[in-house]
């Protein structure tokens, strides 16, 4: 799992997410605020609101309100999409890798289930849609993927 000794310098991006966190004030005493009352800020994360369990779009990347086209980690657009058991798909090839092979962190980035099963596609859909059988299989980084294309990939990457 991650933690904050992974030895990835790719693991920075949760210290910088903690930067866009939301601050919330907590007074030193637990009686009300008065002139003069020091106060300590906290930092706690944001809520964020999962989408509306809807079907995912199976158009093209971004044709849907329910298909992001943008990765909640790097920001950048999304090619192939990573579907776990929870049904979020935002979050890119790329890091999603990143999360699971150098930070050994398999939860999902949004809601943080466990996604020990993941699928890259370009085209998303709710995982329990796609047969197991009809997908091809990574056993180095425990991954199932739609395409050939995503094999190429995944090879380069194993080569680096």
């Amino acid at each position: 799992p991650h933690t904050s000794t992974c030895p990835s310098r790719l693991c920075l991006w949760s210290r910088v997410l903690n930067m866009f966190a939301a601050p919330s004030v907590e007074h030193a005493a637990s009686e009300p605020a008065s002139e003069g009352s020091v106060q300590k800020f906290v930092w706690r994360p944001r809520a964020v609101e999962p989408p509306v369990d809807a079907p995912l779009s199976s158009g093209s990347p971004g044709s849907s309100p329910q298909t992001p086209s943008t990765c909640l980690v790097c920001a950048g657009d999304i090619e192939w999409f990573s579907v776990g058991r929870c049904n979020h798909v935002h979050c890119c090839l790329l890091c999603t890798l990143r999360l699971r092979v150098l930070c050994e962190d398999v939860r999902c980035p949004l809601c943080t289930a466990p996604r020990e099963e993941v699928i890259f596609t370009r085209s998303p859909r709710p995982f329990e849609s796609y047969d197991p059988a009809l997908l091809l299989y990574d056993s180095k980084w425990g991954v199932r993927y739609t395409d050939v294309a995503c094999a190429k990939i995944l090879a380069s990457l194993r080569d680096l």
